[in-house]
């Protein structure tokens, strides 16, 4: 509820942090680092006082501070970075005494060709997607050439490039000279930090990890900050948030009480062990001793206690709701615009943000005047607001609190918001409030819906929404094979038939034995296979065992069980061949039976059990036998006689034991 950037002075502990990030600057080259931590803990206010530390240090004058949030494009999070580089003042070159050169020119041309191709193309797929809901869609390709009277030939590979050459040679000022050193050549250098990374888009990440790599990568100095980055499990890329963010140690908070004159012992305790060392608990709490010292009443020990909870020590997410269910009521108490406030907060929290007025009144929230904006800002001014949001921590927990104490008005509230933006066409807004209601989202219509987004040609919001759902499947696990699910029908969408079977991989994993969810992984393996036979082995070691018997499969499951074998995955191959011998019983098949034989006994034999891989050997010496394959009795007779010397090795070891 108070806003994220505390106020000069108010800073607390983060030495090792601030100390490492100060080293970093005065080294004057590029370099990354990223802080990880829960919500509250104070990432974007260590931000806030490096960005402060920054400037006091003037290495550099390019320093940029940018919030990211699941709207920002690419190309939005570039119009960000250019307007806070002209925000610096810096930017422009002198070419004469009363001449000068806007050095952020290239990069802007290029950024509003692509801000206009961004815009026709939201359009297109708006169209497209209309269609598609009066079921008059295909596969549907988006050629940029249809625009009239836009560029269409501008990529965000030319942006980049045209970036690279401003940071790398175009921006005028350079860094400082350090200290005492001379022949040193300056360069330039731009100081970027990038908060709630957890909220990106996986285009945007893509973006910033960019930054550092090729020229750029002594000239950027990149800070991140968030709960979590969108990575995927299998890539190569560096991970952006490369530190975790510990609780405020004892002597900070305690600092933090004196400077705020709580100098009751019992009080300092009480709200020690509340807090439990996170700042934003910490801030509210010393926020409502404020506001009652306002009102005239002297808050105890009492006031901060919470009643014993019957899983032991209460939770964080048990103190945020205490917090927050007593600044509400101080708010009602308040006069009417206490009240109006309240309301606000209470029912304002179904949305993302207060930025969007008319979100606000679609709410429908009694009591609230006609203009906003002076209620906004009262927020504001009441250190409740961080931005255009109230902190996302606080505003969870008024989630709850509205759920539980009027779920009615909550609903509606809830029905009210996924109305407003599914007309504004908001899609990730509306099934974020759905998913926030506890609505069910059904698999097989939110994977088509995805599936059909990426043919049209949005790519983007199609991964936007499966992010969407995957942010609440820690709180609600089937939503986990909802995400799963729709990945596959997206990877599907794009053509990378690799990415198909790792994603298929993945849902394989969360269907368990449920039958629903088999038979939709069925269907998908299925219609992989008349395209072309599957290459991955942890995906055929699910379909294959399920497929009815053929010649076919058997040989296929002989092949997996001998490539696992050569993978040194022995008990994974013993499985995959008895399954095959069964098999090829079945089919009277005895060549394959040898076959599946001959690889038993060698996998058994890798596991040391001599005894029962002789007994496969000597079964497949007599099937070769009998149909006269000489070659396949040769190489019963040498695995036998591999398996006899090792158990005589065994023995006679045991023998000196």
């Amino acid at each position: 509820m108070v806003s994220t950037a505390l106020p000069p002075g108010s800073f607390y502990g983060r030495s090792a942090e601030l100390g490492t990030v100060k080293r970093l600057i005065e080294q004057r080259v590029g370099a990354q680092i990223g802080f990880r931590g829960i919500g509250g803990i104070g990432k974007s206010t260590l931000l806030a006082q490096i960005a402060a530390e920054a400037r006091r240090l003037a290495v550099t004058p390019y320093i940029v501070s940018i919030a990211l949030d699941e709207q920002m494009t690419p190309v939005g999070f570039y119009r960000k970075l250019l307007d806070g580089l002209r925000a610096t003042g810096k930017t422009t070159r002198r070419r004469a005494l009363i001449l000068g050169e806007d050095t952020l020119h290239p990069c802007e041309m290029q950024l509003r060709r692509l801000e206009q191709q961004e815009i026709w193309l939201k359009k297109k797929v708006q169209t497209i997607l209309h269609a598609a809901n009066s079921g008059a869609i295909g596969n549907v390709v988006i050629e940029l050439h249809e625009q009239h009277g836009v560029e269409t030939t501008v990529l965000m590979h030319d942006l980049h490039k045209a970036f690279v050459d401003l940071v790398a040679c175009q921006l005028p000022e350079t860094v400082t000279v350090p200290p005492g050193v001379t022949g040193y050549r300056p360069g330039r250098l731009l100081i970027l930090l990038v908060d709630n990374l957890e909220r990106a888009r996986p285009d945007v990440l893509e973006e910033l990890r960019r930054l550092r790599s090729g020229s750029l990568n002594e000239r950027v100095l990149l800070i991140c900050a968030g709960r979590a980055e969108d990575r995927p499990t299998n890539s190569a890329a560096p991970h952006l948030l490369t530190c975790d963010l510990d609780r405020l140690d004892e002597a900070s908070c305690h600092a933090w009480l004196t400077r705020s004159a709580v100098t009751d012992q019992a009080l300092r305790e009480a709200i020690l062990r509340l807090c439990q060392g996170v700042p934003l608990l910490l801030r509210l709490c010393l926020h409502e001793v404020e506001q009652a010292r306002a009102q005239g009443e002297t808050p105890g020990a009492a006031d901060f206690a919470l009643p014993p909870q019957s899983g032991g020590e209460a939770s964080l997410h048990v103190v945020e709701e205490f917090l927050v269910e007593r600044f509400i009521e101080r708010l009602e108490r308040g006069g009417t615009q206490g009240k109006q406030l309240s309301r606000l907060v209470r029912f304002g929290c179904v949305l993302p943000d207060f930025a969007d007025r008319d979100a606000i009144r679609a709410l429908q929230i009694d009591g609230l005047p006609d203009d906003l904006d002076p209620l906004i800002r009262a927020l504001g001014e009441r250190g409740m607001l961080s931005g255009a949001e109230v902190h996302p921590v606080i505003r969870q927990a008024a989630l709850t609190r509205l759920a539980q104490r009027e779920p009615q008005r909550f609903r509606d509230s809830c029905e009210r918001a996924v109305a407003y933006y599914t007309g504004k066409g908001r899609l990730v807004e509306a099934l974020t409030i759905r998913l926030q209601a506890g609505e069910a989202i059904a698999d097989e219509e939110f994977a088509q819906q995805v599936a059909t987004m990426t043919r049209a040609g949005d790519l983007a919001l199609a991964r936007r929404l499966v992010a969407a759902v995957e942010r609440f499947a820690p709180q609600r696990a089937e939503l986990a094979w909802t995400a799963a699910l729709a990945r596959v029908d997206l990877a599907r969408a794009t053509g990378r038939r690799e990415a198909v079977e790792e994603e298929l991989v993945h849902a394989v994993a969360l269907a368990g034995e449920q039958p629903e969810r088999v038979a939709s992984l069925e269907e998908r393996v299925r219609a992989l296979e008349q395209e072309q036979p599957l290459q991955n082995q942890i995906l055929l070691l699910w379909w294959l065992p399920r497929q009815p018997d053929s010649p076919d499969v058997l040989q296929r499951l002989l092949d997996l069980g001998e490539a696992f074998h050569d993978a040194y995955q022995y008990a994974a191959a013993t499985v995959l061949l008895q399954r095959s011998l069964a098999m090829a019983q079945r089919l009277d098949d005895r060549q394959g039976a040898a076959r599946a034989l001959l690889g038993l006994g060698k996998a058994l034999l890798r596991q040391a059990e001599e005894t029962a891989a002789q007994g496969y050997y000597q079964q497949a010496l007599d099937i070769y036998r009998d149909v006269g394959d000489r070659q396949g009795a040769a190489r019963a007779l040498l695995g036998l006689g591999k398996a006899l010397l090792q158990q005589a090795k065994k023995t006679a070891t045991q023998g000196y034991c």
